[in-house]
């Protein structure tokens, strides 16, 4: 078959939808089919082209307006006929797509009669605020009257965008949810069926056995607000024996906060995640969204480490028994206690075991070969 992989980033992963689209365009690569990559971003190839071909399209960042909105709206109009072009040379069997760039790739895809496979990743399609402290299972849809206060000044845009990502999950021809929870989620807003595949199909299993050190670090991915950077700040001033490493980049004001906290180390973005965890005793994820999966936890897991994180959204999937969870409103000291539990003597080794063995068994169930199946049965 002959896929068309759309994507408004290809290249070094810094998240996980940008890691499996990597890891998705390889898998499909490997089983013999045609993958040909149409890339938004910078001019220069990126660094890992793997054994597709990749063909960019540079998008300009709007130099007077700088909004998030503003910029999906801008960047699919003048996308869509980019993709009506490689559609017209490349004359893919099936177009394949996510993220920001979703509802343009569908649409050209639609009107050239091609089928459309579109991956969920996350919320941005859904709600300003990605369900922050809600579960978007129960969440009521978004609206002018609940929406967040910076979204009400910019409505109409954020009015669109919803239209736009509703209309191209209602259309394309399969949609693929990164949870069993984000596949209700889809269900319940767009009416319609999705199929699950967790975003693990690059990951494999440690070929030797690398116990994390129970007296290691505490890793925290991603200082955002969303992440529960606030809380990481609040747990470690309780717990100044403990070491925490946090990693990835971060506004201003919280980089200066986290370098005047003693017990935390502030590293940049890697894409050498492994040594991190191998040095690590326990993953620290107290999100504050519900968020769809979280492939972090199972990258985590399948070096031994558990995790102790919220108990929201697909989170609970991806940690499985390898760990401790807790709810949005769990107070510092609950979550600095749940952390002593998770890394005490008695506790520790039994979780690591855990976690290794859910995270195997994760890849095992959702690895490439079940990507490639649901791809090509979409046809």
């Amino acid at each position: 078959m002959r896929l068309l992989f759309c994507l408004d980033k290809y290249g070094a992963p810094s998240g996980g939808a940008d890691a499996f689209a990597r890891g998705a365009a390889a898998a499909l690569a490997d089983a013999g089919h045609t993958v040909q990559i149409l890339r938004a971003g910078p001019s220069s190839p990126p660094p890992d082209q793997r054994c597709v071909d990749v063909e960019t399209h540079a998008l300009p960042y709007p130099r007077v307006v700088r909004d998030g909105d503003w910029r999906t709206l801008d960047w699919n109009r003048r996308w869509r006929p980019v993709v009506d072009r490689a559609i017209r040379i490349f004359r893919p069997d099936a177009v394949l797509t996510q993220n920001m760039l979703a509802p343009s790739s569908v649409a050209a895809a639609q009107a050239a009669g091609v089928r459309t496979v579109l991956f969920f990743h996350g919320y941005r399609c859904l709600s300003p605020d990605f369900f922050q402290g809600r579960d978007a299972r129960t969440a009521p849809a978004t609206t002018f009257a609940n929406a967040p206060w910076r979204a009400r000044l910019k409505w109409p845009w954020v009015r669109r965008c919803l239209d736009a990502y509703a209309a191209a999950f209602r259309s394309a021809q399969c949609v693929i949810a990164n949870s069993t929870y984000a596949a209700g989620v889809i269900e319940r807003f767009f009416e319609r069926p999705a199929e699950v595949l967790y975003p693990v199909q690059d990951l494999q299993e440690p070929s030797h056995s690398t116990p994390a050190p129970p007296g290691g670090s505490v890793l925290f991915v991603k200082p955002q607000p969303v992440k529960g950077v606030h809380l990481l700040l609040q747990v470690s001033r309780h717990l100044p024996e403990h070491r925490f490493v946090v990693v990835g980049p971060a506004r201003r004001r919280v980089r200066t906060r986290l370098a005047r906290a003693p017990n935390i180390e502030h590293r940049p973005w890697t894409e050498d995640m492994q040594a991190l965890y191998r040095q690590a005793a326990l993953l620290f994820g107290p999100s504050q969204i519900p968020e769809p999966f979280g492939r972090v936890f199972v990258e985590a897991g399948l070096q031994g480490v558990p995790s102790l994180a919220s108990a929201a959204g697909g989170i609970p999937e991806a940690v499985g028994p390898g760990g401790a969870l807790l709810p949005f409103d769990a107070t510092p000291e609950e979550w600095g206690q749940a952390l002593c539990q998770c890394l005490a003597p008695a506790t520790w080794p039994g979780l690591a075991g855990a976690a290794r063995a859910h995270a195997a068994s994760l890849v095992q169930e959702h690895g490439p070969d079940r990507l490639v199946r649901l791809v090509t049965d979409a046809q």
